[in-house]
């Protein structure tokens, strides 16, 4: 379908940016997805505003996105094809973040969670792929930072590869 059966693996790279409330940070990240599914993702960012508290974070988790398979196997994939690849990009993720936000000396860290989905920008598993992930940070408490919101915005390009065994 589309191209996703070419290989086992989907990896991306990406460049961008992150918008927060303190501005907006350049941004590459990348990933790594079995079969369209579950697979592990990151991202530096760097700020583009001068005084901003975080000029510098770096973030990594993993990231599921459940409705391709099931859309595959009962039948749901019909098209057209960029709706497809569509909804099956919808993602959840989950991972962990440090910061050089600089209080009382220590650097930050903490936990985010996310929401996101892609668009291919062709047809096609591989390719370019225009792709959005609103996240929610939460420090841990040794820090006097709150939870704040971030929205990473990318350019990707997407790959599929064959890693594993093939029959």
């Amino acid at each position: 379908m589309y191209g996703r059966f070419r290989g086992d693996t989907d990896i991306s790279l990406k460049l961008g940016g992150m918008l927060r409330d303190e501005g907006l940070s350049g941004s590459v990240g990348g990933s790594i997805h079995y079969y369209s599914l579950l697979g592990v993702t990151a991202d530096y960012s760097e700020s583009l505003v001068a005084d901003a508290p975080d000029a510098r974070s770096f973030s990594a988790g993993i990231e599921v996105r459940p409705l391709f398979l099931p859309r595959w196997a009962l039948g749901l994939e019909r098209g057209p094809a960029w709706l497809d690849l569509a909804l099956d990009s919808l993602a959840a993720g989950f991972g962990a973040y440090f910061s050089d936000a600089e209080l009382d000396g220590e650097n930050a860290r903490g936990v985010w969670v996310s929401l996101g989905a892609g668009m291919p920008l062709l047809a096609s598993a591989s390719g370019p792929w225009l792709e959005v992930r609103a996240l929610r940070r939460f420090p841990d408490q040794s820090t006097a930072l709150d939870a704040h919101n971030a929205l990473f915005v990318y350019l990707s390009w997407h790959h599929i590869l064959q890693l594993g065994p093939t029959d």
